[in-house]
């Protein structure tokens, strides 16, 4: 990163100025002064001016060897939330000028919490060398820029001065935090379907013993249940209760509404817990899952697929979630369920969409208009809802608590409203809070696949 080096004054500290104002005051004084003490004063004077001239030259130098310093940054993967992340910033110095005595400061994305060491300090990098800064942060779900470093160069003698940026914004992503995920799958899904998958109630290839038949040509030897042959004296195979597997879209609504609240407990972050979780078990049972993310600019869509490489690629996507603003536009949902059901089977599918529906009564009538057409598809649609009562009331305690309830009640006629305008169209609305988003999201994906089954 080269940049063009400016005059004298450029970058010069209070103490360059007194410097030039002590040798202007020599310069003065000489001039009144005896002719023997003039020359002393002209001498100080002008090595006061020599002084402050080798020192501009030299910060230049560690100026451009500055700009020129190869910037790295080193953080332990995979990214997860709420993990505490390691990061190491190196600084090398290809050049023979070293850098004295320069402060440093790594910044972090501002929804990033510092939590060991510290992103500032003093280095010296000596010429072809190198320097390192080590520190910790916890990082959160989405989409991050880290930004170029910021250096303050200074001469030896700290006449000269300048802030600058050297190296390039690096883009990261943070994945949604896995133990938690784990343990709630643990504790869950067994509840939920305690056989496994669920069973179609047709023969076919299962796991699930439904009956035995006499053996024909082409079955599997390993199927034949030998005592039941030995005792029937002809060859008998098992046959297996078929599993029903679906095709499920997940559609996530980023409006600004959806991230609302204290970094940690957003409406946003209990979804993209929910979407890796559910996207988890869906896949290791069979099922085809594809993801949808509606941003402000268009919609991120995935279509669906199976398999780890699947999963794979959805906590990719997810990972890339932009945190929105409260100034940005919110996404067009509508649209975007356009273009989910554009990667979709003709029906018989599964569309699960992750929105609080906070938007204006038009928007929500073209979304259920959407949903609408969906279902007269034959496929089936649920809408989570994630209810900002429930969300903002798990920070407060007491008479805070209490009075938020009651404010929050004037919402419940509004809610009321949408899930009326939903029943019209034959979509379930589940209003969940954070400790049962998981939990009644998988509720209602296994009594679609009890009702196609």
């Amino acid at each position: 990163m080269g940049e063009e080096l400016q005059g004298l004054g450029e970058g010069i500290t209070p103490r360059g100025k007194a410097l030039i104002l002590i040798a202007a005051i020599f310069y003065g004084i000489a001039v009144v002064a005896p002719q023997t003490s003039a020359r002393s004063l002209l001498v100080l004077g002008s090595f006061l001016l020599v002084l402050l001239y080798i020192s501009k030259i030299l910060f230049d130098l560690e100026l451009k060897a500055a700009y020129n310093l190869r910037v790295e940054r080193r953080l332990e993967k995979p990214l997860v939330e709420g993990r505490a992340t390691r990061v190491e910033l190196s600084l090398t110095n290809n050049s023979l000028t070293p850098l004295l005595f320069v402060e440093i400061m790594d910044p972090y994305p501002p929804l990033f919490r510092l939590v060991g060491l510290s992103n500032k300090g003093v280095v010296s990098v000596p010429g072809r060398g190198k320097a390192t800064l080590t520190y910790k942060v916890k990082p959160v779900v989405g989409k991050h820029i880290l930004p170029p470093v910021k250096m303050i160069i200074r001469d030896p003698a700290g006449l000269f001065a300048r802030e600058i940026e050297v190296g390039e914004r690096q883009e990261i992503r943070v994945q949604p935090g896995f133990e938690e995920l784990k343990r709630r799958r643990i504790l869950v899904i067994p509840t939920l379907s305690p056989g496994g998958a669920l069973l179609a109630g047709k023969r076919g290839i299962g796991t699930q013993f439904l009956d035995l038949r006499e053996y024909v040509p082409g079955d599997e030897y390993r199927r034949i249940e030998w005592k039941s042959s030995a005792r029937l004296r002809r060859l008998m195979v098992k046959e297996y209760e078929q599993e029903t597997s679906l095709e499920i879209m997940l559609v996530l609504d980023s409006s600004p509404t959806m991230a609302y609240g204290i970094i940690g407990s957003t409406k946003l972050e209990y979804s993209l817990r929910a979407l890796a979780s559910i996207a988890a078990y869906l896949l290791s049972r069979g099922d085809m899952v594809g993801l949808t993310i509606a941003k402000t600019h268009g919609a991120r869509v995935l279509k669906p697929g199976r398999g780890k490489p699947q999963y794979a690629r959805i906590m990719h996507l997810v990972s890339s979630v932009e945190w929105p603003h409260s100034s940005t536009a919110p996404p067009d949902l509508a649209e975007a369920l356009v273009k989910a059901a554009a990667t979709m089977r003709r029906g018989r599918s599964l569309y699960i969409i992750f929105s609080d529906l906070e938007k204006p009564e038009e928007s929500v009538v073209r979304i259920s208009g959407i949903l609408e057409k969906l279902r007269s598809l034959r496929n089936e649609v649920v809408v989570i809802a994630p209810y900002t009562p429930l969300f903002e009331v798990k920070g407060l305690s007491g008479v805070g608590e209490a009075l938020y309830r009651i404010y929050a009640a004037r919402s419940v006629e509004e809610r009321a409203r949408i899930s009326k305008e939903m029943l019209k169209k034959r979509v379930v609305l589940v209003n969940v809070g954070p400790e049962d988003i998981v939990e009644a999201t998988l509720m209602r994906v296994e009594a679609v696949r009890r009702m196609m089954g």
